[in-house]
């Protein structure tokens, strides 16, 4: 298995991007690389469709032992390209700016891996999983009968890193990503002629009031207790000068460490909108989108993600803070014992989900070998 053809495999999948729920050509790719790369009898039983859209490769080694799930992300983002390269997307407004394409070609080299080096004990799942941008893959795949029947007893997932230097890896005990939620509050007052504001029920004042009530809970950025709350969009009425505005929305990311501490600021939250709208005569509704919870390591797990480490010389640190993005990873660790870990992507490489950002060919190798290692470490 050849490091070449995986770098090709990888700039295919930048140049065909699919978002998420949307995957089937990505699937299809990486079964005929699998199918053109792997030597002799495929060993793979195949499931297409897990979790409605997600693929999953199984080897059974027909011995009892320990079930594992190494998990790679399949979907790309609804951001135009800012790169002009000959694997450039195709796709106007489609592109891979997460790393998803590498994510991909890393289990794909992996699944060619294993088939070399067979498993002694145990089974093991390779899941591509669709949808994790939108925070909708992980739950429809723990509800599959093919998951369900696996029954793990570990699993794995990773990502790359920007920023961090090339190839290192980053271990984390306890929450390695934030929970986080998109949240809508959408204020319901009265329109009303511009010349005659006072027959209707304007609610800019209250956006303001909300703007200034809900950024005072930010104040407390303990390690503990971390919040973070993103302004993501704001708009009132209509684009119309005759018609004073009676209706506006407020768009807000909200992040924190534990799930439990997001709810505390979900309620908070609801508690100031509501002392607001009373006052100024409004009703509201808060809306819900894009729930990620916490991904929260497995200590064991971590433990044998470092073990693997040191065994095998594999460069690596162990982080102190989570990162403030979030993962739908963290739906199999409230199932699973298993843990999420890191990929350096080089101290160059721009931040994820910008532009210019694309996926580092140089870490594919050292990536499927690190996964290698670790499934034959407690496979064989």
């Amino acid at each position: 298995m050849l490091m070449k053809n995986l770098s090709e495999f990888r700039k295919f999948l930048h140049s065909h991007p699919e978002l998420s729920g949307n995957e089937n050509n990505t699937k299809d790719a990486v079964l005929r690389f699998i199918s053109e790369f792997s030597k002799g009898k495929p060993i793979f039983s195949i499931y297409k469709n897990i979790g409605e859209n997600s693929l999953a490769l199984i080897i059974d080694s027909n011995n009892s032992g320990k079930n594992v799930v190494i998990r790679a992300d399949l979907d790309a983002l609804p951001i135009d390209e800012n790169i002009f390269s000959p694997y450039s997307s195709t796709i106007k407004g489609v592109s891979h700016k997460c790393g998803h394409d590498g994510h991909t070609a890393i289990l794909t080299g992996l699944a060619l891996e294993l088939s070399e080096n067979l498993i002694n004990i145990g089974k093991v799942m390779l899941l591509f999983q669709s949808a994790e941008e939108t925070g909708e893959g992980a739950e429809k795949v723990l509800e599959d009968k093919v998951f369900i029947d696996f029954n793990p007893d570990f699993i794995f997932g990773f990502h790359n890193l920007p920023e961090k230097p090339l190839n290192k890896l980053y271990f984390k005990y306890d929450t390695f990503a934030m929970a986080s939620t998109g949240l809508i509050i959408k204020l319901i007052g009265k329109s009303s002629h511009a010349a005659e504001p006072e027959k209707g029920i304007n609610p800019a004042v209250a956006i303001s009031e909300l703007i200034k009530g809900i950024d005072k809970i930010k104040n407390n950025n303990t390690i503990n207790d971390f919040a973070l709350i993103t302004f993501i969009h704001i708009n009132l009425g209509e684009k119309s000068f005759g018609t004073s505005a009676g209706s506006g929305n407020i768009m807000l990311t909200l992040r924190a460490n534990t799930d439990e501490y997001l709810e505390k600021i979900l309620k908070k939250i609801n508690s100031i909108t509501t002392s607001i709208c009373k006052k100024n005569n409004l009703g509201f509704e808060l809306e819900l989108t894009e729930t990620f919870p916490s991904t929260v390591n497995n200590h064991l797990a971590v433990e044998m993600l470092i073990n693997n480490a040191d065994n095998n010389m594999f460069d690596y640190e162990i982080l102190d803070s989570p990162f403030r993005w979030s993962e739908d990873f963290g739906h199999y660790l409230k199932n699973i014992p298993g843990a999420y870990f890191g990929i350096g992507a080089g101290e160059n490489c721009p931040p994820l989900h910008s532009p210019d950002y694309d996926f580092p060919d140089e870490i594919i190798d050292n990536s499927v070998k690190y996964l290698k290692t670790l499934v034959l470490s407690v496979c064989r």
